[in-house]
C-alpha cells in the first residue's frame, strides 16, 4: 500500500470559524487541527465532538455572550434539538474546564470566562492523523492513572488487551487511549467493533472493511496481513470475547507479518495470543464507608454518577448531604461504570432515594433515553450484559454460576466445591474448569488475601452478578438442591457430630463470618427442612448473643418454631432452650419461664430419649426456671431447683451442664450470703471450665467469684476477677458479659477508698448496654455512676442520677439487684449531708427529666475533680 492515508476517513470539522492552529484556553491547550484538548503539561484530555464544537463556538464569542440558539445551530447544524441537549454538553464542558468557566447571562446567552491566547501561524499547523475512531461522547472519569500507565505501552507491535467483566468501562478507556496515541502511528488509529459479528471466519473481512481495504473471500487473513505489512497503525478490536480464537489468530499473524501494527483489544476474557500484555481493568475506585466529603468528590465512581445525572437533569447537585447515599449506591453497584450509568438515568425520574432503595431491581434498569440504532443489544440493561457473558460459558460453568446465587459475601473454596457437588454434580475436573472459566470471564475473582497467601482460598462475586445468578437459579429447577448444599456445608463448618445442646458452640468470630449465609439457608430450611434450620440456628445462637445480635436470633428461632412440626419434640426443645438465653439477657423473664415450662412438658412427653440426654435437658429446663424464680421471689426460691439440676448433671455425666450448674448454684448461694458454701462450688466450676477450654464457663465463674468477693468486703480480689472477665469477654468476644464485667469492675474500684475509678470502663459499659438493649447492666451501670459522681464531689449530679435510676427500674419493671442496691445506698449517704434542701429539690427535678444519653455525654466530658 503506497499511500495509506488515502484510505483514511477524515474527521469532521465545525462549519466556519476557527479551523487550524493551537490556542490556550485557561489552563488547557486546544489543538484546532486535530480537535484535541490537552492539559498544560501536555496530557490528553478526553472531550466529545459536540463538546469540542461548543467550546469553539464560545471561543469565537471573544468573551461576549453567545445566544443558546446560535450555539445549538453551531453544534447541531441543520438539526432541531431540545434545550436539554445543549445543557448536557455545557455540563461536560464545565466538568472539564471548571464549574465557573462558562457563565450564563439571563436573556443574553452563555459566555466563556477563562482567558484565551490565540493560535500560532498556519505554517506551524500539525498534519491531522489519519485513521477512523468514533467520537468521544463523554469525558473519561476515574481512569487518569490508567491512561498514563497504558499510553506508554501503545507502540508498533504492541499487543495490549483490556480485560474485565461487562460494564467496567473497557471500551471507553480503549477509545480514549486510541485518540491519545493515534499520532504516534503514521497511519493513525482504526476502530473495529466486533459486537455484531457472529462468524469467526468473517473477522479478517470485517477488519479489512473498517480499514477500507479490499480483501478477497479466499485466504482473507493472508491478504489482510500482506496489506498491512507496511503500515504503522493502531488497530483497536472492541468486544472480542465471542471471537477469541479468531482474534488470537489475527493477532499472531499480524505480529509475524505486520510488526508496525499495534493491537489494542477489549474483551471479557484474555485472547491468549503471542506477546499479549494483559491489563485486568478493575471497577472504578470507590470511597470508603466513612470517607470525608473531599474523598467522595475525588472518587471516579461518584464523579461518573454525578456527571450522568446532571446530564439528564441540571438541577441535580452532589452535596455533602447526599454524597454518602450516592457513594453507597456506587458501592452496591461494585464500581461498575455501566451499572452506575443506568442508576444515574433513573434519578431524574424517580429520585435518588428510590434508586438507593431499589438496588435489588437493578438488573431490569434501562436507559431512560431511546437507545441509538447502533447501541449493542448487550448494553441495553445489566441483565442483557450478563446474558452475553453467560452465553460465552460452557454448561458446567453456567450451572456453577447459578448455584453460587445462594451465597452472600466472600465464598470459600469449600463452599464452591459443595455447590458443584449438589444435584447433578459436576465431575472434579469439570468443577475446576468451571471455576477457572468464571474467574477468566470476570464473574468470580480470587480474594486478594488468598492471592498473597494470607488467608484460605476464597472468591468474591459482585452483587449484580449474584443477583443475576439467583434469578437464573430460580428457574433452573436447582433451587432446593443448591440451598441444601449450602445448609449442609454451613452445618459442617459450625459444629461437630454430637448432640447440638452438648457440643461446645463454634467461635463467635466464625459465626459472624458465616452469619449472612446462615440466614439465607435458614430462610429456605424453615419451609422445607426445618431440622437443618434448627441445627444451624442452635449452633449460631450463642455467637449471635455474644455479638449482641439478639433480634436476629429471635427472628430466625420464631420463624423455625412456626414451621417445626408439633410432634418434633427434640427440635422444639432445642429452639426453646436457645431462646431462653436470648430473652434472659433482654430481661424477658415471663417468656423465659414459659419456654422453660414448655421444655419440661416436651421432655415428659418424649419417651424415646436416652437417659443421659434426658437428664441433661431436664437440668437445662430447671436452671432457666430457677433464674426467673430468683428475680420474682428471691434466691431462696431458686436454690432447690438448682440442687436438682446439679444432681441431674452429675448423674448424666454432662460436663458442660455440670459446670453451668455449679456456677448457677454458687451465685445464688453467695447472693443469700452463704459464702462458705458458694466458694468451693464456684472454684470447681472455674477449674472445670479452664480444663475444658470453655470460655463462656470461665466468664460466668469469674463473674460469680467477683460478686462473692465484693459481697465479702474483699474488693481487691473482686477487681482481679472482674478485670480477668472483662479481658476474656473482649477477646472471646461476649458483649453482654463484657458489659457486666466493666460495671462490676468500676464498683469494686469504688469500694477501695482513695483508689481512682475507671470512668472510661463505665462509659464503655453504658454505651454497650444502650446500643444492644442490655437492661440489667444498664441499670447496674447507672447505679454505679451515681456512686462515682458522689465520690467525685458531684452530689447534686449523683442525686439526679439516683432519681433517674428509680424511674429506670420502675419503667423497665426490673427489681434492683443487691450490687445496685449497695451502690445506691452508699451514694445517698454521701449526698445526704452535703446538699441544701433547695439544691436537693432542684436535683430531684432534674433527675425526673434525665435521659441515658445525657448521662453518657456527661461521662465523656472530663471532670475537674475525680476520685
Amino acid at each position: 500500500m503506497s499511500d495509506p492515508t488515502a484510505r483514511s476517513v477524515p474527521r469532521s470539522r465545525p462549519s466556519g470559524g476557527l479551523s487550524a492552529g493551537v490556542l490556550r484556553c485557561g489552563d488547557f491547550v486546544v489543538d484546532l487541527s486535530t480537535r484535541r484538548l490537552r492539559s498544560a503539561d501536555g496530557a490528553a484530555v478526553a472531550i466529545g465532538s459536540r463538546a469540542f464544537d461548543l467550546l469553539l463556538a464560545l471561543i469565537e464569542g471573544h468573551g461576549q455572550p453567545v445566544p443558546g440558539e446560535q450555539l445549538r445551530a453551531r453544534v447541531w447544524p441543520r438539526r432541531v434539538v431540545a434545550d436539554n441537549n445543549l445543557r448536557v454538553q455545557l455540563t461536560l464542558l464545565r466538568r472539564l474546564l471548571g464549574r465557573e468557566a462558562v457563565a450564563y447571562l439571563p436573556g443574553l446567552g452563555y459566555r466563556l470566562t477563562v482567558p484565551i491566547e490565540w493560535p500560532a501561524a498556519a505554517d506551524d499547523e500539525p498534519t491531522p492523523a489519519p485513521g477512523h475512531l468514533p467520537e468521544i461522547l463523554w469525558p473519561l472519569l476515574g481512569r487518569e492513572g490508567w491512561m498514563q500507565r497504558l499510553d506508554a505501552e501503545l507502540r508498533p507491535g504492541a499487543r495490549l488487551s483490556l480485560v474485565a467483566a461487562g460494564g467496567i468501562g473497557k471500551t471507553s478507556l480503549a477509545l480514549a487511549l486510541a485518540h491519545q496515541g493515534a499520532r504516534r502511528f503514521a497511519d493513525g488509529a482504526w476502530w473495529v467493533d466486533l459486537t455484531p459479528l457472529r462468524d469467526p471466519q468473517e473477522l479478517p473481512r470485517q477488519v479489512a472493511a473498517a480499514l477500507g481495504l479490499p480483501v478477497m473471500r479466499e485466504r482473507a487473513l493472508d491478504q489482510l496481513g500482506h496489506a498491512l505489512s507496511s503500515w504503522s497503525a493502531l488497530l483497536v478490536l472492541d468486544n472480542c470475547e465471542h471471537l477469541r480464537a479468531a482474534a488470537c489468530e489475527l493477532a499472531d499473524r499480524l505480529l509475524r507479518v505486520a510488526s508496525g501494527v499495534g493491537l489494542l483489544v477489549t474483551s471479557r476474557v484474555a485472547l491468549g495470543c503471542a506477546g499479549e500484555q494483559l491489563c485486568h481493568l478493575p471497577p472504578l475506585d470507590l470511597p470508603g464507608a466513612d470517607a470525608p466529603w473531599s474523598a467522595l468528590q475525588r472518587s471516579g465512581a461518584v464523579q461518573l454518577f454525578e456527571t450522568r445525572t446532571r446530564a439528564a437533569d441540571q438541577r441535580f447537585r452532589l452535596r455533602p448531604e447526599n454524597a454518602q447515599r450516592v457513594a453507597e449506591i456506587c458501592r452496591q453497584l461494585d464500581g461498575n461504570a455501566f451499572a452506575i450509568t443506568l442508576a444515574a438515568a433513573q434519578v431524574p425520574v424517580l429520585g435518588l432515594q428510590w434508586v438507593h432503595d431499589s438496588l435489588e431491581d437493578r438488573l431490569n434498569w434501562r436507559h431512560r433515553q431511546p437507545a441509538a440504532d447502533d447501541d449493542a443489544p448487550h448494553h441495553r440493561s445489566l441483565a442483557a450484559t450478563l446474558d452475553w457473558s453467560c452465553a460465552l460459558l460452557r454448561e458446567p460453568a453456567q450451572r456453577l454460576l447459578r448455584r453460587l446465587g445462594v451465597t452472600t459475601g466472600s465464598v470459600a473454596v469449600g463452599l464452591v466445591e459443595a455447590l458443584a457437588a449438589a444435584a447433578e454434580p459436576l465431575r472434579a475436573s469439570d468443577g475446576r474448569q468451571a471455576i477457572e472459566a468464571l474467574v477468566a470471564h470476570g464473574l468470580l475473582a480470587l480474594e486478594v488475601r488468598a492471592l498473597d497467601g494470607t488467608s484460605e482460598p476464597a472468591y468474591v462475586m459482585h452483587g449484580s452478578v449474584r443477583l443475576y445468578a439467583r434469578e437464573q437459579l430460580q428457574t433452573s429447577g436447582e433451587w432446593d438442591a443448591a440451598h441444601e448444599a449450602l445448609a449442609r456445608w454451613l452445618s459442617g463448618q459450625l459444629g461437630g457430630d454430637g448432640p447440638l445442646d452438648a457440643e461446645p458452640p463454634p467461635p463467635p468470630q466464625r459465626v459472624q463470618q458465616l452469619s449472612a449465609d446462615v440466614q439465607v439457608a435458614v430462610a429456605w430450611a424453615a419451609r422445607t427442612q426445618p431440622d437443618l434450620g434448627v441445627a444451624l440456628v442452635r449452633r449460631c445462637i450463642v455467637g449471635w448473643r455474644r455479638h449482641g445480635q439478639h433480634a436476629l436470633a429471635m427472628r430466625l428461632s420464631a420463624e423455625l418454631l412456626a414451621n417445626v412440626d408439633q410432634h418434633a419434640l427434640a427440635l422444639r426443645f432445642l429452639l426453646l432452650e436457645g431462646l431462653c438465653g436470648i430473652q434472659w439477657e433482654l430481661e424477658h423473664h415471663d417468656q423465659v419461664f414459659q419456654h422453660a415450662r414448655e421444655m419440661q412438658a416436651l421432655l415428659q412427653a418424649d419417651q424415646g430419649l436416652e437417659r443421659p440426654i434426658w437428664l441433661r435437658r431436664w437440668a437445662q429446663a430447671l436452671a432457666w426456671q430457677a433464674h426467673v424464680l430468683c428475680y420474682q421471689q428471691g434466691s431462696a426460691a431458686a436454690v432447690p431447683l438448682l440442687y436438682e439440676a446439679l444432681a441431674a448433671s452429675r448423674e448424666g455425666h454432662d460436663g458442660r451442664g455440670l459446670r453451668q450448674s455449679l456456677a448457677n448454684l454458687g451465685w445464688y448461694l453467695q447472693d443469700l450470703g452463704q459464702f462458705d458454701e458458694a466458694h468451693p462450688l464456684l472454684v470447681e466450676s472455674l477449674q472445670l471450665s479452664l480444663e475444658a477450654g470453655d470460655d463462656w464457663g470461665v466468664l460466668v465463674a469469674l463473674e460469680n467469684l467477683g460478686e462473692l468477693e465484693l459481697h465479702r468486703g474483699r474488693p481487691l480480689l473482686a477487681i482481679e476477677h472482674f478485670a480477668r472477665e472483662a479481658e476474656l469477654a473482649r477477646r472471646v468476644p461476649d458483649l453482654f458479659r463484657r458489659c457486666q464485667a466493666l460495671v462490676s469492675l468500676v464498683q469494686s474500684q469504688l469500694a477501695l477508698s482513695g483508689e481512682p475509678a475507671d470512668r472510661a470502663a463505665l462509659l464503655e459499659a453504658l454505651v454497650l448496654a444502650r446500643q444492644h438493649g442490655f437492661l440489667r447492666p444498664m441499670c447496674h451501670g447507672v447505679s454505679v455512676l451515681a456512686l462515682l459522681q458522689a465520690r467525685s464531689g458531684q452530689p447534686a449530679e449523683a442525686l439526679a442520677t439516683l432519681v433517674f435510676s428509680e424511674h429506670l427500674h420502675r419503667r423497665l419493671a426490673l427489681p434492683i439487684c443487691q450490687s445496685s442496691q449497695r451502690a445506691e445506698v452508699e451514694a445517698r449517704t454521701l449526698c445526704a449531708d452535703t446538699l441544701s434542701a433547695a439544691t436537693r429539690r432542684a436535683a430531684q427535678a432534674r433527675g425526673e427529666l434525665l435521659e441515658l444519653a445525657e448521662l453518657i455525654s456527661g461521662l465523656q466530658t472530663p471532670q475537674s475533680s475525680g476520685s
